[in-house]
């Protein structure tokens, strides 16, 4: 926890190695130090005064918040504030040596995992960033250090990073905690930080639990329940028709009947991105694609990415002035696959009446399940129209806006939002990159899926993105990819689509993630070309599906390693995977009392085949790139 010395100026963390830190207020005009002011006690709060800002400091259940009030006559532009834990500041500084990180992107896709300070991993740099939450871990005596920001949002974006004392990151370290503001104060005006915490504890797992049943208490929305369907973006691309995603949907009621629900339309139907309605590969139009699909009792669902706007259609051509801004005051333009796109600027009231009103037409087609992508792009922008409004807020407005637009009723899927911008207002949020059938993105997405379970069912649903199982053993499609320059497997970031298809043992590894996931489970395959051992890996995930995320339970043990144990507990089961992430075989031995698995009967996940137990034990023998699914009852 946090305190706060008014003589001094200085912030410290209780039972941490981190006792004297700095509260830095960057300005465009000026830099404060909260050890250079003043401090008036009143209470819980801290105040000093300048002569052209106020600022408070508020400890509140040892959490700390900071507030700068504009008290001049001109106005001001507040970059970030910061909490500087410098290491030759601090009384015993730790050493990079002895601690392991945990390290969270602040979107999906971006590198996540836990490592030792100061060294790289396959995917992580040596000193990177960590958004929203940080986890120090002393490996000799197992304490934990957890960082991390807490509701209510206030519109910035919070990280955490060591501090290195030295260049070469493996000596003494402290910690920086930064609040990216970017925003202009006008006089009388007031901008402040989101709460920031520091805990100690001898559980990081446990701490992470224990962070989202505290997010959970600040939910305003009841949680709705976990999505099963089907998507059309993995198999067909832009390339998809009607007729494609109403023969999946007859398919999936054929082959799991009553298992898939949402049937929804991906990339690929709309003319042009900025115009959200159908092209000619939908001729009847959306509104019929929704009747269509819900009179096979289905619920549709559509992909948007709404903030990104092509340059060549007729939205942008008559209203230039709704983008945001490149650094030399141009409109930014972004070439991506689709063509080049500029950033809606959701800080415009007209460029946000449009928003609305594009989601509101398109629940009106019937649309029931809002998949909105893309959104992070807009943070490329150097600036909008109102910089009054901070960093954080501008995707937060658009999903408000199309929160707005589509009611409390419509589930809303957050994909590549920023986890802070969406607190509060969505329903699901993407909490990985996308998949393909590589062994490669199972290994970036699997590093993801062990930073954010304590998310689940706690801020929102995890979508850990599509199930898919198609490849070598598993589909008898003679074109289950699209073609694609073959290349060997390389590390980040270079394993996309590196490699071959994945065969039959790194499907099941994938599907089994997917379900310990304990979120969203929507297919991606084509689905009658799957055969009988693609089938089988996803009917016993679709027919009893886990409602709570698996643990990674050696999340902490290694540096860069990607748990081998994931273990989920549930009222009437326990299900525990067992994984083998190398490229040799390996032998792992599990010791059910140490699991608290002991007095339970073990069963196979795929084939519900006894699983013997010797003197509590059970021996798992596992081939490279491979697992084993174990059910406890």
């Amino acid at each position: 926890m946090f305190t706060f010395e008014p003589k001094t100026g200085k912030l410290s963390c209780a039972d941490s190695p981190f006792e004297s830190g700095e509260v830095i207020f960057d300005l465009n005009e000026f830099t404060l130090g909260s050890s250079k002011l003043g401090w008036d006690c009143l209470g819980n709060s801290y105040i000093a005064k300048t002569n052209v800002c106020k600022i408070e400091l508020i400890i509140d259940s040892g959490n700390v918040r900071v507030f700068l009030e504009n008290s001049g006559d001109s106005d001001v532009f507040l970059k970030e504030i910061r909490i500087v834990f410098a290491p030759q500041a601090q009384p015993d500084p730790p050493r990079s040596a002895d601690y392991l990180e945990l390290i969270h992107g602040r979107t999906f896709g971006d590198a996540c995992g836990v490592k030792k300070v100061g060294l790289i991993t396959y995917s992580i740099k040596a000193d990177p960033e960590s958004c929203m939450i940080y986890v120090l871990h002393e490996r000799r005596t197992g304490k934990s250090f957890l960082f991390s920001t807490l509701p209510p949002h206030a519109g910035d974006f919070v990280s955490f990073k060591a501090l290195h004392e030295l260049p070469h990151c493996e000596g003494r370290f402290g910690v920086l905690i930064r609040s990216e503001q970017q925003r202009l104060i006008k006089p009388g005006e007031k901008a402040s930080s989101s709460p920031v915490q520091c805990r100690a504890g001898s559980d990081p797992l446990e701490m992470l639990e224990e962070l989202g049943k505290e997010w959970n208490k600040n939910r305003n929305m009841p949680m709705k329940d976990l999505v099963t369907g089907w998507n059309s973006w993995d198999y067909y691309a832009g390339a998809v028709c009607a007729e494609d995603l109403y023969e999946n949907q007859h398919q999936a009621q054929k082959l799991f009947p009553g298992k898939v629900k949402f049937i929804v339309i991906d990339e690929g139907y709309e003319p042009r991105w900025g115009n959200w309605t159908a092209n000619w590969k939908f001729p009847e139009g959306l509104g019929e694609f929704c009747k269509k699909v819900k009179a096979e009792d289905g619920v549709p669902g559509v992909w948007t990415a709404p903030l990104m706007v092509n340059s060549y259609t007729q939205l942008y051509r008559e209203h230039p002035d709704w983008f945001g801004l490149a650094p030399d005051g141009q409109n930014l333009s972004q070439l991506l696959s689709y063509g080049p796109m500029a950033s809606l600027d959701v800080t415009n009231p007209e460029a946000r009446e449009w928003l609305r009103g594009v989601f509101r037409e398109l629940r009106q087609a019937g649309f029931e399940l809002f998949k909105v992508d893309f959104t992070q792009m807009v943070l490329q922008c150097s600036s909008f129209r109102n910089r009054t409004v901070p960093r954080g807020q501008i995707i937060r407005i658009a999903f408000e806006t199309i929160r707005e637009a589509i009611g409390p009723d419509a589930y809303l899927l957050a994909c590549g939002a920023p986890f802070e911008s969406v607190t509060g207002i969505v329903d699901g949020v993407r909490i990985s990159g996308d998949i393909h059938n590589y062994w490669g993105h199972i290994l970036r997405n699997s590093s993801e899926f062990s930073t954010r379970w304590w998310m689940n069912r706690q801020l929102w649903n995890n979508d850990p993105d599509f199930l898919i199982v198609r490849g070598s053993g598993t589909s008898d499609d003679p074109n289950m990819n699209r073609r694609t320059a073959a290349k060997p497997f390389q590390f980040p970031p270079e394993t996309w689509l590196s490699g071959r298809i994945w065969n039959l043992d790194e499907a099941k590894v994938y599907a089994l993630l997917i379900f310990l996931t304990g979120g969203d489970i929507v297919l991606g395959d084509r689905l009658d070309k799957l055969n009988q051992q693609g089938l089988d890996l996803l009917k016993p995930i679709l027919d009893n599906p886990l409602k709570t995320a698996a643990r990674p339970l050696d999340l902490f043990e290694k540096h860069g390693q990607i748990p081998r144990l994931w273990l989920a507990k549930e009222a009437d089961r326990n299900c525990l995977g067992v994984f083998n992430w190398s490229e040799d075989p390996e032998t792992i031995t599990l010791d059910l009392e140490e699991l608290g698995l002991s007095n339970t009967q073990a069963s196979d996940f795929w084939t519900s085949e006894n699983v013997a137990v010797e003197a509590g034990k059970i021996v798992v023998n596992l081939s490279p790139r491979s697992c084993r699914g174990l059910v406890f009852v």
